[in-house]
């Protein structure tokens, strides 16, 4: 099951797009060929090797997503759109509580600066999260920087 939630969430991202790897972090360009309309997302996998859990981080240009591989843990329709409280930690610096919206594939904080502020001179996050149980998922942040600057640069002015 994790391996066709995989496929289901991160397929799109390849199939019709330029997909550049910097680090460990894939930036995806892709421009829909009838409207001109530019979509840009970053992301990486969790990086734990717990066969049983396992995420995505995932940055667009106008939110951040944590979703989960286990279709079990997403969050039930009577639930989207509540907050909840997610832990992230960057290194050794102390852990910072935010408040995400639950949404259908996972959970999203909208303030994409807050977080790439927060993380972009990093090496390693952890982010905790309540997925029925309580989870934590490492992200490596080799190459955010330059992934971020990338999708900033790329993402369609507002």
């Amino acid at each position: 099951m994790k391996k066709i939630m995989f496929c289901l969430l991160l397929f799109p991202f390849f199939a019709f797009c330029d997909s550049v790897k910097i680090g460990d972090w894939i930036v995806d360009i892709k421009e829909d060929p009838i409207t001109d309309e530019k979509t840009v997302r970053m992301f990486i996998l969790d990086r734990t090797k717990s066969k049983s859990d396992g995420a995505a981080f995932i940055f667009n240009c106008k939110s951040v997503s944590l979703t989960s591989f286990v279709i079990d843990d997403l969050p039930k329709e009577s639930e989207r759109g509540d907050l909840t409280k997610v832990i992230l930690r960057v290194d050794k610096n102390p852990p910072i509580e935010m408040n995400w919206t639950k949404e259908e594939l996972g959970y999203e904080f909208s303030n994409i600066n807050e977080v790439g502020n927060l993380i972009k001179n990093g090496k390693k996050l952890i982010i905790r999260a309540n997925y029925g149980k309580t989870k934590d998922f490492v992200f490596s942040l080799g190459g955010f920087a330059k992934s971020y600057e990338e999708l900033q640069k790329s993402c369609p002015a507002n």
